[in-house]
């Protein structure tokens, strides 16, 4: 049981960007996840439309035109209590 406690207590409720716990998590279109602040500020800075983990591009708009919806990762937020 152990085990199991570590993983979700541990590096699973950390940010692949920040390597902090996740406030405010988001999903990807490649499905990482990271905090949203972390998301934003990597596309902001970097100006590429790429995944902050992975590399993968992301789509540059939704099928509107809009630029795409961060999606909130609900499994991450009720896991870290928020």
């Amino acid at each position: 049981m152990s085990g199991l406690y570590d993983l979700l207590h541990g590096d699973f409720l950390q940010c692949g960007v920040c390597t902090r716990m996740y406030t405010d998590p988001v999903i990807l279109p490649c499905l990482h996840s990271a905090c949203q602040t972390c998301v934003q500020r990597h596309l902001d800075d970097s100006g590429v439309r790429q995944c902050p983990v992975c590399q993968q591009q992301l789509p540059a708009t939704d099928d509107n035109g809009h630029r795409p919806v961060i999606t909130p990762n609900y499994f991450l937020v009720r896991q870290n209590g928020q």
